[in-house]
């Protein structure tokens, strides 16, 4: 997972999300809420990682963000599928 992490803190850090670590959740391993992201402490480093993923997906809400190479992020609108009778 090399350099992925990182991308990942900045990709967070870019979107003005407040990003902390606490023991203090357990069990849980990641709270999001209004802007703010708590991961567990102590998680190996891919755990951390998709725990981040999951919590930032919570943010989105309907939106999903798109993290570009060029480190800039776009919105898009997510479509649902339907069936044509």
């Amino acid at each position: 997972m090399s350099g992925y992490r990182e991308r990942l803190f900045k990709f967070v850090e870019a979107q003005s999300v407040e990003l902390s670590f606490s023991e203090r959740i357990a069990p849980a391993k990641g709270l999001s809420y209004g802007g703010k992201i708590t991961l567990l402490s102590g998680m190996k480093p891919a755990e951390e990682f998709s725990t981040l993923v999951h919590e930032i997906a919570h943010l989105c809400g309907a939106e999903i963000y798109v993290a570009l190479t060029s480190g800039c992020a776009i919105k898009t609108r997510r479509y649902t599928r339907t069936s044509a009778t």
